[in-house]
C-alpha cells in the first residue's frame, strides 16, 4: 500500500505541474452537446440561418478521424452499436413506412459518427471525463432552470414534452451527486455540486411528470444501493425526501398517488398501446415491423382487435408506443431485443467491474478517485433511463447511445490507469479482471 501511494502521489504530482489540455475537439464536442439539449438556436432565432447544429454534426466525424484510435471500430460495443444501426437500414425491405426507416436511420447513424465515437475517443482521461461531466451538469441545470420558467416543459427537439424532460434530468443528477463526493474539493465547490442536484429534482417535480417521478425514485435507489456507505445515504435522501414532501404543491403530491390508480385514463391508454405492440411482435417475432413503424401500423392492429369499438374509441394512427421496451419489441422483434439488451447488460457490466475493481484496489484509483464514481454515476443514469423510459418512446433519442460513448471513454481512462500501475509493480495483470477485456488493446 505504501508503494502504491508514493507512485501514484508522483504521478498525481506531475499532473498537477503540467494539467492535461483538453484541445479544441474536446470543447467541440462540449458545443455538440450543448446545442443538442439547449437549442440556443431556438432560443435566440438570430443563430437559426448559421445552422451551426449541423455544421457540429459534420464536424465531429472528422474530429474523430483526426484524434480517435480506431481499434475502438473492433469493441464489441461499436460492433452491437453497428448492428442495430444495420438492422434499421434493412428493416426497410418490410416497413410499410419508408421514409421514417431512413429518417431514423440518418438519426441513428448521426449519434454514432456525432456523439459515440467522439465521446469515446475523447474522454480518455480522468480531467477530461470531469470536465465534460462538470459541463454536462451545467447543461442540464440551465434546462432544469428553463423548465421552471416555461411551465415545465424542455427547450423543443426532443426535449419539448415535459416526460422527455424529466427523463433526462433524472438521467443527470447521478453525476452532479457522485462527483460531489470526490476527495479534496473546495467546500464552494461542494456546494455548487449539491445546488445542481437540488435544481435537476426540483426541475422534475416542476415537469409533473409520473414517469419522471418513477425514474427519480430509480435514480435515488441507485444512488444507495451502489454507494458504500448505504445507511447513510438512506438517511440523507430520507430527509431531504421529507423536506421536499413538505415544499411540494399538494396538486402535486395528488397527482403522484394517481400513479396507483387503475382507472386512470393515461394509464390504460399506454396499456391499450402496449398491447398492440405486443400483437405486432406475435405477427412479426424475428425482425419486427420496422423502424419508426409502429405508429404507422398500430390502426390496423386496433381495428382488427376485440377492443376496437366504432365510434367510442379514438384510434392511434400516427402514434408512438410511449414506452422504449415497446418501440423496440415491436419493431425490431427478436433480433433487435437481443442487440438492445447486450448493448444494456455489456455497458452495466463493464461499469459495474470498474466499482467492484476500486472496492478490491481503493489504491489504484487514488491520484484518479472520479472514475470509479463517474462508473457509479454511469449506471445510476441508466437506472433513470430504463425506468423513466418505459412511458416514454426513447429509443431514437440520443441518452442510450451517448452513454455507450461514456462507458468506452471511461474504460479506456481506467485501461490506461491499470497498464501504468502494472508499469510501477503496483497492480498485477491478472488483477485487472475482465473489465479490460476489449479495451486493454486500446491502452
Amino acid at each position: 500500500m505504501a508503494v502504491a501511494t508514493g507512485v501514484f502521489a508522483s504521478r498525481k504530482h506531475r499532473e498537477q505541474a503540467v494539467p492535461e489540455r483538453l484541445g479544441l475537439a474536446f470543447w467541440l464536442l462540449v458545443l455538440f452537446f450543448a446545442f443538442e439539449y439547449l437549442r440556443p438556436q431556438d432560443m435566440l432565432p438570430a443563430l437559426a440561418p448559421f445552422r451551426i447544429p449541423l455544421l457540429l454534426t459534420a464536424a465531429m466525424p472528422l474530429v474523430w478521424l483526426l484524434v480517435a484510435d480506431k481499434r475502438v471500430l473492433k469493441d464489441q460495443l461499436i460492433l452491437l452499436q453497428v448492428a442495430f444501426i444495420g438492422l434499421v437500414a434493412v428493416s426497410v425491405t418490410w416497413a410499410v413506412n419508408h421514409y421514417w426507416v431512413f429518417e431514423t436511420f440518418k438519426v441513428m447513424v448521426a449519434y454514432c459518427v456525432a456523439a459515440t465515437l467522439p465521446a469515446a475517443a475523447l474522454l480518455v482521461s480522468g480531467r477530461r471525463l470531469v470536465a465534460f461531466f462538470n459541463c454536462w451538469i451545467v447543461i442540464h441545470v440551465l434546462l432544469s432552470l428553463w423548465a421552471m420558467t416555461h411551465e415545465g416543459r424542455g427547450t423543443g427537439g426532443f426535449l419539448g414534452d415535459e416526460n422527455d424532460l424529466s427523463l433526462t434530468l433524472n438521467m443527470a443528477l447521478p453525476y452532479a451527486y457522485y462527483l460531489l463526493q470526490r476527495p479534496g474539493q473546495p467546500f464552494w465547490r461542494r456546494l455548487l455540486y449539491m445546488a445542481a442536484c437540488a435544481t435537476l429534482a426540483a426541475g422534475v417535480v416542476v415537469s409533473e411528470s409520473r414517469g419522471g417521478f418513477l425514474g427519480l425514485v430509480a435514480v435515488l435507489f441507485g444512488i444507495i444501493m451502489f454507494s458504500r456507505q448505504r445507511v447513510r445515504n438512506l438517511l440523507i435522501i430520507g430527509a431531504f425526501g421529507l423536506i421536499g414532501l413538505a415544499v411540494v404543491s399538494q396538486e402535486y403530491v395528488a397527482e403522484m398517488q394517481t400513479i396507483a390508480d387503475t382507472e386512470d385514463s393515461t394509464r390504460h391508454d399506454r396499456l391499450y398501446s402496449w398491447r398492440r405492440g405486443w400483437e405486432m411482435f406475435l405477427d412479426h417475432p424475428l425482425l419486427g415491423v420496422g423502424a419508426s413503424n409502429y405508429p404507422w401500423r398500430v390502426q390496423e392492429y386496433e381495428i382488427r382487435s376485440h377492443e376496437y369499438l366504432p365510434g367510442s374509441v379514438r384510434l392511434h394512427g400516427g402514434r408512438v408506443a410511449h414506452s422504449l421496451y415497446f418501440t423496440v419489441i415491436p419493431e425490431f422483434g427478436l433480433a433487435g431485443i437481443l442487440l438492445f439488451s447486450a448493448l444494456s447488460w455489456l455497458m452495466f457490466k463493464r461499469l459495474r467491474d470498474v466499482v467492484r475493481l476500486e472496492l478490491k484496489q481503493p489504491a489504484l484509483f487514488a491520484a484518479a478517485p472520479e472514475l470509479p464514481l463517474l462508473a457509479r454515476a454511469m449506471i445510476v443514469s441508466m437506472f433513470g433511463l430504463f425506468v423513466s423510459g418505459a412511458f416514454i418512446s426513447v429509443l431514437y433519442y440520443p441518452h442510450f447511445w451517448v452513454l455507450i460513448g461514456f462507458t468506452l471513454g471511461l474504460t479506456a481512462a481506467v485501461s490506461a490507469l491499470t497498464a501504468s500501475a502494472e508499469k510501477g509493480g503496483v497492480f498485477t495483470k491478472e488483477e485487472k479482471g475482465a473489465v479490460f477485456r476489449n479495451t486493454a488493446r486500446r491502452s
